[in-house]
């Protein structure tokens, strides 16, 4: 039962972590003889890192849990920690980690009550790529692609308004690329980019 309470609390904790803010790589871990309650120290540990902008040493600490102590009830929050760093770090090499890992967590938790704040967070990678209307439009795809399948997968997700409030945006901005493929549309008469899609409180 308390494996279950901390289950529901922690994993909010790392996604108002990420709203403040190819091959895959071999995980840095610290090599350590498995303690009780050193699982939640280093989650802390690696928590304060993350705060101080220590990406690298966070994720040290991350894939030090995940490694040394499997059967910990922070393994889940812990595997959505690792690519909210990569999401805070920024930058379209991060981002993409970040997006393989939030994909290899609805893996194992598809069903979780925060699998729609993971998706929205997908989503978002792709809105912060987003470049001016008459350049390329891949992400602005990408981001409808996976607004779009919050709704059909979960038709009454508490987070519907919001994601059709930004597939209304992303829309608007596919429009702009349309106007500005068919004539020469000045930058003064199109809509402001990149997308409004800076950190969120979840």
């Amino acid at each position: 039962m308390k494996a279950a309470k901390l289950w529901i609390l922690v994993p909010g904790f790392a996604l108002l972590l990420a709203a403040c803010g190819g091959g895959k790589p071999k995980a840095k871990v610290a090599i350590e003889e498995a303690k009780a309650g050193r699982d939640q120290e280093l989650f802390r540990n690696a928590t304060d890192e993350v705060r101080n902008g220590h990406y690298d040493s966070a994720r040290v600490l991350y894939n030090t849990i995940l490694n040394t102590y499997p059967d910990s009830p922070l393994t889940g929050v812990t595997k959505l920690a690792v690519p909210d760093s990569f999401y805070l770090e920024g930058g379209s090499k991060n981002l993409a980690q970040a997006e393989a890992g939030y994909r290899e967590w609805l893996q194992f938790f598809p069903d979780n009550p925060i699998a729609d704040d993971v998706r929205l967070k997908i989503a978002e990678i792709h809105m912060r790529q987003v470049m001016s209307p008459d350049r390329d439009i891949t992400h602005a795809r990408l981001a409808e692609k996976e607004l779009k399948e919050i709704i059909r997968l979960n038709p009454n997700s508490a987070k519907k308004p919001e994601v059709v409030e930004r597939v209304d945006e992303i829309q608007e901005y596919l429009a702009a690329h349309e106007l500005s493929s068919r004539a020469s549309t000045t930058t003064s008469a199109m809509p402001r980019w990149p997308l409004k899609c800076g950190p969120r409180r979840y």
